[in-house]
Formats: C-alpha cells, sequence, structure tokens
C-alpha cells in the first residue's frame, strides 16, 4: 500500500481523532481491510466517503476525506432548459416517465456493472456489504441505503445509488443510457426529481462527493471545503432519519406523478 495512504482501524473512527488527522494535514485517503457493517458505518458517519478496490488480491475498503465537497442546497437547485423542456411537453406514448426510490439495490447494481463492467470500483465485496446495509435499513445501524431509477415504458433511463444519515443524502454512484435519443437529458432530469423528491422528504442537503465534475455545479452543488462541510454534516447526521421510499404505480405522465 502507498505510503500516501495510511491504515485507518476501527478503534481510530472517532470525531476527536477525525478533527485531528484534518487539522494536522494528513492525507486524505485511507485504508482498511476491514468489512463489518458497523466499520462502513461509522466512516461514513464521520463524513468519510468510501470507495474499494483489490490490492494483490485483496479487497481494500478505501475511506476518504475529501479536501472540499459538492453540495446541493434544494433552494440552489438549478433547473435548465433541457429539464424544463421535457417536464413541460405534452406526454406522448413513450414519452411517459417516473422516479422510483427503494432499497433495491440489486437492480441498480447491474445496470451500474454493465455500463462500466471492468473499471468500477463497486467490488463483488462492497456490493454485499452495502447490500446488506439496504437490507438493514437503519434498524441496527443509523444508515440506510436507496437505489434511485427513472423509469420509461422503454426502461431504465437513468439511476444511481446513495445513502442517508440523518438529514443527510450522499450519492455513490450514478448511470444514465445513451442510446436511445428520447433519453437525451434524462440523467439530469433523474437528479433533479431527485433532488426535489429529498427536499419533499425533509433531507437538509445532498452530499455528491468530489467537486471537479461540472455537472453537479451546473445542478447548483457549492463547493464547501473539509472544514465547513465536516461542522455541518456532523449537526445533520444527529437529526431524524426520513424514509426516501417512493411507491409508483403504473406509468406516469410527468404532470400526473406523485409528491409523497
Amino acid at each position: 500500500m502507498s505510503d500516501d495512504i495510511l491504515y485507518l482501524p476501527g478503534q481510530y473512527l472517532s470525531r476527536h481523532i477525525r478533527n485531528t488527522l484534518v487539522a494536522n494535514d494528513f492525507p486524505n485517503l485511507y485504508w482498511s481491510d476491514d468489512w463489518s457493517l458497523q466499520y462502513y458505518w461509522k466512516q461514513a458517519y464521520l463524513g468519510f466517503i468510501a470507495t474499494a478496490w483489490y490490492v494483490e488480491n485483496n479487497p481494500i475498503l478505501l475511506p476518504e476525506l475529501q479536501e472540499s465537497y459538492a453540495v446541493l442546497y434544494h433552494e440552489c437547485l438549478k433547473e435548465d432548459r433541457n429539464v424544463r423542456r421535457i417536464r413541460t411537453r405534452t406526454p406522448r406514448e413513450g414519452q411517459s416517465y417516473c422516479l422510483k426510490v427503494d432499497s433495491n439495490l440489486e437492480v441498480i447494481l447491474n445496470h451500474l456493472h454493465s455500463i462500466r463492467p471492468n473499471s468500477s470500483w463497486l467490488i463483488p465485496e462492497y456490493q454485499k456489504l452495502i447490500s446488506d446495509l439496504a437490507h438493514d435499513q437503519g434498524r441496527t445501524l443509523p444508515i440506510s441505503f436507496w437505489a434511485t431509477s427513472l423509469e420509461t415504458p422503454q426502461g431504465t433511463a437513468a439511476g444511481e445509488l446513495g445513502y442517508t444519515i440523518g438529514k443527510t443524502y450522499t450519492s455513490l454512484s450514478g448511470f444514465h443510457y445513451r442510446e436511445k435519443p428520447e433519453w437525451n437529458h434524462f440523467g439530469k432530469l433523474q437528479m433533479v426529481l431527485l433532488s426535489e423528491h429529498l427536499n419533499q422528504r425533509g433531507i437538509e442537503f445532498w452530499n455528491l462527493g468530489h467537486p471537479q465534475y461540472k455537472y453537479k455545479r451546473d445542478l447548483g452543488a457549492q463547493v464547501i471545503s473539509r472544514k465547513d462541510f465536516l461542522s455541518l454534516w456532523d449537526k445533520e447526521v444527529e437529526k431524524p432519519a426520513p424514509s426516501l421510499t417512493k411507491e409508483i404505480t403504473g406509468e406516469l405522465s410527468p404532470e400526473k406523478q406523485p409528491t409523497t
């Protein structure tokens, strides 16, 4: 393992040690071979965002405290003209859509694998870990995983994985398909609809992770320093977490989508 990536044992997962690491300019990226549900929850609760990879054929968890974060407040959400056009046009056959949010991660994981079969950090061990946490859905540990998809009569156009802790939602990975011209800009549409849904459910902000991607800023995300982010994060994760489940039956036109 690189000297720039430090081992982070479970007993170091506390706010005091995290703040010491930040104050003394320790590296952003850490590693662990602890694949327990408790370890994953604790590092996420402290504001790390974990990915994973193999080192000498061994699965390694990679928690990161980023230098800065892309954070979306609902009041800052930007809906560009392409998304507005989709939402205001008169629905025709084949153009209806609906947003679905539940804890069935398998479908979204399959979509992510089909798009990036050889380059995804979502290795099998990571998939099993978050699937186990999704089955728990906050009953044992205060973290819930969510699968979001934008559904059309032709199939799933876009989607993502994320988790809630308290009044925060954090994205892990997302996708959108480009094959069908009628799905142009549906990746943006899925994010706008999800932001509105998070707001309806009482989520205070959406943690979009690394801020260098332009689409996040185009959506309205603010770039926040690590210090400011962690101060905000520590307050919101202590609040009661809402359910994000959005039950939908049938194929819905934009005008008829439920707001519950």
